[in-house]
């Protein structure tokens, strides 16, 4: 990995003129291996105490290029992400682990109503939109999706009742 990046990241990110968030979205113009390789050296020399939202994109981005290497440095990090919102870390370890048994896409765990994911992942293409009336009294939007690995097709419904948008799954074939 080229060490552009890493200066890129410390000069925009770290000495703060650019969100941690926007410089992990633009690592999908990175080749895999590339982007691999910041993030782990992102985990090995970030402190979570320090800059746990970097970390916790770092993270994120591992689990979605499912570099199931970085499961066991992910693990260790428990204790501390418990006092955060823990059901996104619990996420990020589904994601590994599903890779680690060899799956090839990550629809089982989409398909898995514990986690509220969104239906806006990289590994997704959208594929419609559309609206469900419930009786006159609420409405809430449909995302249809296609898995670009596996190609199953998925409806995900947006209800916007709870605190935040929540995500319901179905597949469509």
């Amino acid at each position: 990995m080229g060490s552009e990046l890493i200066r890129a990241f410390q000069r925009d990110v770290i000495e703060g003129s650019m969100e941690s968030r926007k410089f992990f979205l633009s690592l999908k113009d990175e080749p895999r291996e590339s982007a691999i390789a910041f993030c782990r050296w992102v985990v090995s020399n970030i402190t979570y105490e320090k800059h746990p939202v970097i970390i916790k994109a770092a993270f994120d981005k591992l689990a979605h290029l499912r570099d199931i290497p970085s499961l066991e440095p992910l693990a260790q990090l428990r204790e501390e992400w418990t006092n955060t919102y823990l059901n996104e870390y619990e996420y990020l370890i589904a994601l590994m682990e599903n890779a680690q048994t060899g799956a090839k896409c990550n629809c089982n765990v989409y398909q898995d109503g514990k986690f509220n994911v969104p239906p806006y992942q990289d590994d997704l293409e959208e594929i419609g939109t559309g609206k469900r009336d419930h009786d006159g009294f609420i409405q809430t939007d449909l995302i249809y999706v296609l898995c670009r690995t596996c190609e199953s097709e998925w409806e995900v419904e947006i209800d916007y009742t709870y605190h935040y948008p929540h995500s319901h799954w179905r597949r469509n074939n």
